[in-house]
Order: C-alpha cells, then sequence, then structure tokens
C-alpha cells in the first residue's frame, strides 16, 4: 500500500501481514509490549512462542550474488486500488485483498518480483494509548503552539503502526593515508615595543595505515519522508533486535525498502568515514593534521535486514497536514508542527520592551551615581 500524505509529500509501499485467529478466523494483531496475538472479533489470544535462533549477520557479497534465489527472497506482487490509488505489497499467492485504508476490495493483477526477507526485528514495546498520552504531553510541551491545537488534535487525526526498514553493516577496514603532521612552535620576533612572541606550525610528511572494526551501521532503507523525522528520534537498542518472525507485524505495516542493499552500504561507507578521519588524525599526532589522500579497503562485510518500529501519524489543522512519528520502544515524539504568530509576535514585543525598561534603568542608575 502507498500512503498519500495529503501535503503532497512522497508516498510509502507498505507491506501488511495477516495473520487469522484458530477460533474465528478473523485477523490477529501483535499486542505491543506482550508475546501474544489478539483477535478483536472474538477476544481471544494467541501466544508467541518466540524463535530460539539468535539474530545471525548476512554475508554481503553472498547476498548480492544470490538475490534471485527463493531461500533468500520473498516474492510480492504491487497493485495499486481504483479508489484511492494507493499501491499495496502483498505476498505472492494472494487472489484479492482490500485496501487498508479505504477499504476497496481489489483483485490482484501483476508479477511478482523478488526481495529480501528482514533478518531481524525490533517489536513494538509501546501501544497505541501509550502512545496518544505521550502525544498530548507533547503538545502540552509545545512553545509558541495555537491555543486551539490540542482541541483540533483530538477531533482530527489518524495513527498507524509501521516498521520502517533499515540496512546494518559490519565491515572490516584498512584505510592507507598520506598527509602531514603539524607541530605548534613558538617565536620571539620585533624589536623594542614592537617584540611580540609568534606561533608557527612546522609541517613533517607523513603516510601510513588504520584499521577499525564497525559494527552495525545503522542506514535507513527507506526514501520516505518518515526518514527526515525519525532521525530525530534518538537511537535504537538494537541489542533487543529478534529474529525476524511475521507475527510480530500482524496487525501493524512494514514499509518495503526502497534503498538497495548496494546502496545501503554506500551510505553506511559515508557514515564510516568521519571514523576513519578520526583514527587517521590521531595517528599522524601533533597539533593539527592534513589528509591529502586515502583509500579504504572493506572486507568480511556483513550486513542485517531489521524492521524497526515507529507510531506514524497524521493530523490536520487549519486546513493543513502535519505528520507525527512516535518511538514505538521510548515513545518519543518527532513532528512537524503549527506555530501561532501573536504568540512570537507578543513574546518578541515582551522583550523589546523589557530590554528598553532595563536600559532605562541602567541610564537612571548612572544619572545618580
Amino acid at each position: 500500500m502507498q500512503e498519500t500524505i495529503p501535503d503532497g509529500t512522497r508516498e510509502i509501499d507498505t507491506i501488511a501481514r495477516q495473520v487469522t485467529c484458530r477460533a474465528c478466523g478473523a485477523m490477529l494483531a501483535f499486542v505491543p509490549g506482550a508475546l501474544i496475538l489478539r483477535c478483536d472479533h472474538c477476544g481471544g489470544t494467541t501466544p508467541i512462542d518466540p524463535r530460539s535462533d539468535a539474530v545471525e549477520e548476512q554475508d554481503f557479497l553472498a547476498a548480492i550474488a544470490e538475490l534471485d534465489e527463493a531461500s533468500s527472497t520473498v516474492a510480492v506482487v504491487t497493485y495499486r486500488c481504483r479508489g484511492c490509488g494507493g499501491a499495496t505489497d502483498v505476498t505472492s499467492g494472494t487472489a484479492a485483498t482490500h485496501c487498508p485504508y479505504c477499504g476497496v476490495h481489489a483483485n490482484i493483477i501483476g508479477e511478482p518480483t523478488r526481495v529480501l526477507k528482514p533478518t531481524a526485528i525490533l517489536p513494538f514495546a509501546l501501544g497505541r494509548s501509550r502512545v496518544e498520552s505521550e502525544l498530548r504531553r507533547w503538545v502540552e510541551s509545545l512553545w509558541f503552539a495555537p491555543g486551539a491545537l490540542r482541541r483540533e488534535l483530538e477531533k482530527d487525526r489518524h495513527l498507524d503502526g509501521l516498521y520502517l526498514p533499515h540496512w546494518t553493516f559490519d565491515a572490516r577496514t584498512t584505510t592507507a593515508y598520506e598527509g602531514w603532521r603539524g607541530d605548534h612552535y613558538t617565536v620571539t620576533v620585533g624589536h623594542g615595543n614592537n617584540r611580540r612572541t609568534e606561533t608557527r606550525t612546522r609541517w613533517s610528511p607523513r603516510a601510513g595505515s588504520v584499521r577499525r572494526n564497525f559494527d552495525d551501521v545503522l542506514v535507513p532503507a527507506s526514501t520516505s519522508e518518515l526518514v527526515r523525522l525519525a532521525r530525530r528520534l534518538g537511537g535504537w537498542e538494537l541489542a533487543r533486535l529478534v529474529a525476524y518472525d511475521e507475527r510480530f507485524v500482524a496487525g501493524f505495516l512494514a514499509e518495503s525498502y526502497t534503498v538497495d542493499l548496494r546502496a545501503g552500504f554506500e551510505q553506511a561507507k559515508l557514515a564510516m568515514q568521519p571514523v576513519i578521519e578520526g583514527d587517521i588524525r590521531l595517528q599522524i599526532g601533533g597539533h593539527v593534521q592534513r589528509i591529502d589522500w586515502r583509500s579504504t579497503a572493506c572486507e568480511a562485510v556483513q550486513f542485517k535486514y531489521v524492521l524497526l518500529p515507529l507510531w506514524v501519524g497524521t493530523f490536520r489543522f487549519r486546513g493543513r497536514s502535519y505528520r507525527f512519528l512516535a518511538h514505538g520502544v521510548t515513545g518519543r515524539i518527532s513532528a512537524d508542527r503549527p506555530w501561532s504568530v501573536p504568540k512570537i509576535l507578543l513574546a518578541v514585543l515582551g522583550a523589546i520592551v523589557a530590554g528598553g525598561a532595563l536600559a532605562l534603568l541602567a541610564t537612571a542608575a548612572a544619572a545618580v551615581r
């Protein structure tokens, strides 16, 4: 499915997983923070017995070579809803479904394509009610927000649980470099009243190599607008990842990756560069360093395709749509927000008045002295 945001931002390809209740056949949904699936129709619960196998890194070169093999991929078909225009990815073999956003029934027509299966997942820890409470607290904490924002938010809000795709990469790097080491020293120059001390730099050539083992370099596997907001949410406890089990996605959405494995690794290498540069500068030593050339070789590259939990919502205020995210584990909020121009103007005016009053008091105090 593609979620269309009213303000014209990019649509999002998502996959919805369905697990049926053994008692009544209705859809089950994962309960955040608990290892159970719950049926909203009959109220029955089904425990999730987590997979005991550890989350394993995948070999990068082998995955690139074997991307088309069924053992490492899953077939999906994409269809476009005639009702709302959204596009949905569904598992191969599904003949018909309905659009989760507008409910229009659709027959599936199209050739399946193969995508990598997720390696690991960080299950939701917080449910919808907790996230809504965090959202209310966030609104109350906003400075210069319109007074009607909370009231409007309560009556015109949409919220969904979504897993955002990421890559993690491990690599052993060796970087050869050439550069210069700068050591500061002081000299005394001039005579008489013009005598002074100057700091100068003595440069000497340096060349060598540095090695670094990188672990779990996290790279978004999405190009959607969600990535911008998700970066503000803080870190993810990747040590809590568990082996991927589609039951954790039941009742939620999972965005398909749009940054492929090769492109993801290129982004990871860019993220590694500042760390490698720091290692080079530390090895060169001195007070300042200059790096003229460097070349990095990566070995033993491994990866994981992971799904990280977000509560994704939109709300409308005065005719405009705003998007917000909530961290699926910590509840932290990241959002676009409206501003109250009158409140900002009053604050500026108040600051000007206060500054003027302080200036008058200072002038009066100086006159008394």
